[in-house]
């Protein structure tokens, strides 16, 4: 079982492997397509137990949330994933 960690890592990665690689002005990344988005949630979602959904979910949340204070490149598909996980 990966820890929640892990989880959140292995998500995050994803969701930036699913955003536009074209930079716009060099400091953001295209946003994800919401299906994409929730594509990537789903598939991550699928690979826990279902107990563990809400813990690992609320890091994730906090984790997107700090990298989008600090201006991360994928704010926009991050904010996406971060309304996904709400619910």
């Amino acid at each position: 079982m990966k820890s929640a960690d892990d989880w959140v890592d292995g998500l995050l990665a994803d969701l930036k492997c699913a955003s536009t690689m074209t930079w716009e002005g060099g400091r953001e990344a295209f946003r994800a397509m919401p299906n994409m988005v929730e594509r990537v949630i789903r598939w991550h979602l699928d690979r826990i137990d279902s107990d563990l959904y809400r813990a690992y979910c609320e890091q994730a949340l906090s984790h997107f949330e700090r990298l989008v204070e600090q201006s991360d490149p994928y704010a926009e598909t991050l904010r996406q994933a971060s309304a996904r996980l709400r619910l």
